[in-house]
């Protein structure tokens, strides 16, 4: 579930995503999520949705804090269009704007590894901010993550080597990223 919210402090509006309850936080888990946050939140660039903090408060649900950006993802974006069919030069600019966000990522070390059109959020005149990085995978060899936060969301878009549980890699996005063209343009 994701909620809109007002941060009194900064004056603006953010997101909170609350973190589902079949993830295990107990032990590890809340580290290794913890952990992925702030690595996700050193992330700046105008394609990603900035990330803030984990919080696990007694009594609380966990959530995490994001930029709030106001549109739809491509998804229901591609429903809007006759057939459901988005047109080329459409998905062409989104898929630049997608690579563009990704190979900073990738150059920070920092797998997405959930690329989908529900992810790819659209906001104002055709810009497209890539979501959900609050779960990101290190592409470090040194990357301990937990079952939780690398289990694959949405099989139809995960690499083999991700449903395996393989080591984050940045050609589990390039994968992705095929398969969400595939979607958007059949």
């Amino acid at each position: 579930d994701v909620w809109e919210a007002y941060d009194e402090d900064e004056n603006e509006k953010l997101a909170i995503k609350l973190i589902h309850s079949a993830l295990d936080l107990e032990g590890n888990g809340a580290r290794d999520l913890q952990r992925e946050v702030e690595r996700s939140h050193t992330l700046d660039h105008p394609n990603i949705i900035g990330v803030g903090y984990f919080w696990n408060l007694k009594d609380e649900p966990p959530f995490i804090t994001l930029e709030y950006v106001e549109g739809q993802d491509l998804h229901n974006t591609r429903l809007t269009y006759p057939s459901e069919l988005l047109p080329w030069y459409s998905v062409q600019h989104y898929m630049v704007q997608l690579c563009k966000a990704l190979r900073y990522a990738h150059g920070h070390e920092l797998a997405h590894r959930d690329i989908k059109p529900s992810n790819l959020l659209i906001e104002g005149r055709a810009n497209l901010k890539l979501a959900d990085f609050g779960i990101a995978a290190s592409l470090s060899k040194s990357s301990r993550m937990s079952s939780a936060i690398t289990f694959c969301d949405t099989p139809h878009y995960c690499s083999p080597q991700q449903l395996k549980g393989e080591q984050p890699q940045a050609t589990d996005d390039i994968y992705s990223i095929g398969a969400t063209l595939y979607h958007l343009l059949t």
